[in-house]
Parts: structure tokens; C-alpha cells; sequence
């Protein structure tokens, strides 16, 4: 991962990282994250008030590797094929990590207080990837455009915690399919919102 602004907040990132991919995140404290990453603990919990509050660290983290990964998307590819881009080097950032990954999600079913740190995370990394895209709206639009694209990425997620192939082929036929599906419905929307 890309070095964080705040060396703390990766440091503690990359520790549950790790941490999380040798155990289950139920059974991680805050406490063995923080020492792993050779922090005291007073220090790492003026930043985090526990466990569950590294996860949008985390979320940011991906986010910032996944742009870091690939240029910026020209204007001249469609909307879909720029989505499709950064949406699929997010999963290849995912994969790397994908024992820890999969050892949250699988925590976050159990636990709804998890989904609710992580969805506010989630969200903000998606209005990050529309304009990273140069497919950000405003007001209202902003908002449908962003819920929609979070709705495709859990939806082909959960696709991709089961797709066990090198080259992630299941996720990306998903990940395309779910694009497409969106784009129509965003069609829609738009054509509604010109009349």
C-alpha cells in the first residue's frame, strides 16, 4: 500500500491488514493491532476509539492504492470502460488482501455496527471513483449516481468473495454486467431529468 498522509493511521491499517489475514477479525483486539504495529496503545487510540474505527481507514487506504495504481481515465473512453477500469484495479487491491478482506466482510454480516462504520467509508470511496472517472454530478444526481455505484460494488463483491479464479473472471463479467445494468437505469434517470 501506498504510504498514508498520516503514518500512523497506515501503519495501524497495515497491521490489522495482516493481523486479519491469519485470524478472524472477531477475534483481533485493538490492542494487538496497535502493538504489531509498534504503537502504544494511548497513542494509536487518539486516533481510533477502537477496532471497528481502523475500517474506514482502510476503505481510504484501498481507495488512495487503487488511484495510485493506474492513470487517470481519458475522456475519450466511454463512461462505462472508465468505471470498469478503476472499479476492477480497486478489486485487484482487494485481492491482494483478500484473506483479511474476506475475514471482515465475513465479521460485518454478524455484526450490523460494522456495516454501519463501514457504509459512510464506502460511500465517500465511490463519489472518489465517479470523479476520479470525471463522472461526478452535483446536488442530487451526485448522491443516486454515488448509491449506485456502492449497489454495483457490493453486488459484484459478494461475487468476488466466492471467485476463486487467478484472473477474477467471474468478478469482472459481474462487475461489467452490473455497469451496464446501472448505466441503463442511470439513462433513465437522466433522460427523466431532461424533459
Amino acid at each position: 500500500m501506498p504510504k498514508a498522509k498520516n503514518d500512523l493511521e497506515y501503519k495501524i491499517c497495515v497491521s490489522a491488514l495482516r493481523l486479519a489475514s491469519t485470524r478472524d477479525w472477531r477475534d483481533l483486539t485493538f490492542e494487538q493491532i496497535a502493538k504489531a504495529a509498534r504503537i502504544p496503545v494511548a497513542q494509536a487510540a487518539k486516533h481510533f476509539s477502537g477496532k471497528n474505527e481502523i475500517l474506514p481507514a482502510i476503505v481510504r487506504t484501498v481507495t488512495a492504492e487503487t488511484i495510485d495504481a493506474i492513470p487517470k481515465p481519458g475522456k475519450r473512453v466511454t463512461a462505462h470502460d472508465r468505471l470498469f477500469e478503476v472499479m476492477m484495479a480497486r478489486f485487484d487491491i482487494l485481492q491482494k488482501h483478500r484473506k483479511a478482506i474476506l475475514s471482515v466482510m465475513e465479521e460485518s454480516f454478524r455484526d450490523s455496527k460494522m456495516t454501519c462504520v463501514l457504509l459512510p467509508a464506502q460511500m465517500q470511496a465511490m463519489r472518489e471513483t465517479l470523479t476520479f472517472s470525471e463522472l461526478a454530478h452535483r446536488g442530487m444526481y451526485q448522491q443516486m449516481a454515488t448509491a449506485g455505484l456502492w449497489v454495483v460494488y457490493v453486488a459484484t463483491l459478494r461475487v468476488w468473495r466466492y471467485d476463486e479464479t487467478i484472473d477474477m473472471t467471474k468478478t469482472m463479467a459481474v462487475l461489467d454486467r452490473n455497469l451496464r445494468l446501472a448505466e441503463k437505469v442511470s439513462d433513465i434517470i437522466f433522460r427523466i431529468k431532461k424533459s
